[in-house]
């Protein structure tokens, strides 16, 4: 998932506001202020709160997904959106079936901000098959050394056989990646080819859906394996 940054959004904007929605809240954005409905009212506050911070850094983010998607003259998908901001003058209340919150959003590392949304959304691109997208989001990513890694994992999938491979076998010792969609990807080609603790050491840091389902398979593969092994040194006993 592919990531912390993609919403599921549906979006209705007026003059007044924008009505947009996660998984579990409903948001409403106004100026510098924001207000989160949970959609399941057992979810803990702090849970609320959290919602309300990264609801003020909504409109910056939609922001720089909008400016990435002119500068490139692509057609990038709203529900992506990814910035880091700094939050100040923070103030909350709680109002009747949520939480309203107020405050002032300032980007930060707009050069990494960039780099990373282009990365997201190349990885969006590799996964619904928009190959004609990925020469100029990589060229971004690329270019910034904190998500340079991430790309060539990315590149490694994208090329595949025999060439992909050996991107992977060069490129991915005791790499440090930052998305959850190229820590599975490189643990993926770990298990590939047997290898399985690089796998788990690279899972065990990776909080996705589909990593949780590669950490099972692995664990199952290892044990097998190491019975195997066991079973095969017994006869020597």
């Amino acid at each position: 998932m592919l990531f912390a940054a993609m919403l599921s959004v549906s979006v209705v904007a007026t003059s007044a506001a924008t009505v947009h929605h996660t998984p579990s809240f409903k948001v409403v954005n106004q100026a510098e202020s924001a207000q989160v409905f949970p959609l399941n009212t057992e979810l803990p506050f702090r849970l609320w709160k959290k919602a309300c911070h990264r609801a003020l850094s909504y409109p910056l983010r939609v922001e720089k997904q909008q400016q990435l998607a002119k500068q490139l003259n692509l057609t990038l998908p709203d529900k992506i959106n990814y910035a880091t901001s700094h939050l100040s003058n923070y103030q909350e209340k709680r109002i009747e079936g949520g939480l309203s919150c107020s405050g002032l959003v300032t980007e930060t590392k707009p050069d990494l901000n960039k780099a990373m949304l282009a990365l997201i959304n190349a990885w969006w691109a590799l996964e619904q098959g928009e190959t004609k997208f990925l020469k100029p989001l990589l060229q971004l990513s690329m270019a910034n050394l904190a998500t340079r890694n991430d790309s060539i994992i990315l590149i490694a999938s994208q090329t595949g056989g025999k060439k992909g491979k050996e991107i992977f076998e060069q490129q991915a010792n005791d790499i440090n990646l930052l998305l959850n969609a190229s820590k599975a990807a490189l643990a993926s080609f770990w298990l590939e080819q047997g290898n399985y603790q690089p796998a788990i050491d690279m899972l065990a840091n990776c909080d996705s859906k589909t990593c949780y389902q590669l950490q099972r398979k692995v664990n199952m593969q290892k044990e097998l394996k190491d019975e195997q092994t066991a079973d095969d040194l017994a006869s020597y006993f």
